[in-house]
């Protein structure tokens, strides 16, 4: 479908409520160059038309309800892993592909790490056709990041995307609502981490983290701290 296109989110607005103080500010990072702004909603393009921003949203709706407004893991979470069943798979799948997909195409600087080259367009047919395909079609992860202190997830976490090479494919990982999301393209899954991919019977194993020993985070503060001492 084709319409006029609206200003969309590429990463869901959900994302960084958590992270917004009293006056409706976070604060965010900039690794590549070491400075700092206040930012008041996330980020925007003029993407979608209204037609695929419902069906966006209605995805995002779900979403919400089951891993934002309540917590899918018990509290405190206490365990290395948990198996998260009873998921909607195609609606939770939808949305996740829906995140990768709007990132590839986003022109902002903030995206510039997902590429999905031929893959872009496979997955755009999918978000139009509504198919999740099969649990290692774009198989996905996922980590809950642990605040060690309270025992509960720590959803005022966002990290710019990242992406690694792994066998001729790429695992794109995105961290937001207290999770970081795997998502795999283009590479199969190892036999070790097989286990572990949101399975079509909707069940997904999420191993647990504290987020001070979580290494993407780990990264992404020593390259921040580099950057602000190298200076303009």
């Amino acid at each position: 479908m084709e319409g006029e296109l609206r200003s969309s989110h590429i990463v869901p607005e959900l994302a960084f409520k958590p992270l917004y103080d009293e006056r409706h500010g976070a604060v965010e990072h900039t690794i590549s160059n070491g400075k700092s702004r206040i930012i008041r909603k996330g980020y925007r393009e003029r993407l979608l038309c209204g037609d695929c921003e419902s069906r966006v949203g209605r995805f995002e709706t779900k979403f919400a309800e089951r891993w934002v407004q309540q917590s899918p893991l018990p509290q405190p979470i206490t365990a290395s892993e948990y198996l998260i069943a009873e998921i909607d798979y195609r609606e939770f799948k939808l949305f996740h592909l829906s995140v990768l997909w709007r990132a590839s195409v986003s022109a902002r600087s903030e995206f510039r790490l997902v590429n999905l080259g031929p893959y872009e367009a496979i997955l755009r047919s999918r978000l139009l056709a509504e198919d999740a395909g099969e649990a290692e079609d774009f198989a996905i992860m996922a980590t809950a990041l642990i605040d060690p202190r309270t025992g509960l997830l720590e959803r005022a976490i966002y990290i710019e995307p990242e992406r690694v090479r792994r066998n001729h494919g790429s695992v794109y990982i995105f961290t937001f609502s207290g999770f970081s999301w795997f998502y795999f393209v283009g590479s199969s899954v190892p036999s070790d981490l097989a286990p572990g991919i949101l399975s079509t019977a909707g069940s997904l194993l999420v191993d647990t983290k504290s987020f001070f020993e979580y290494k993407p985070l780990v990264r992404s503060f020593a390259r921040l701290q580099s950057a602000r001492q190298e200076g303009p």
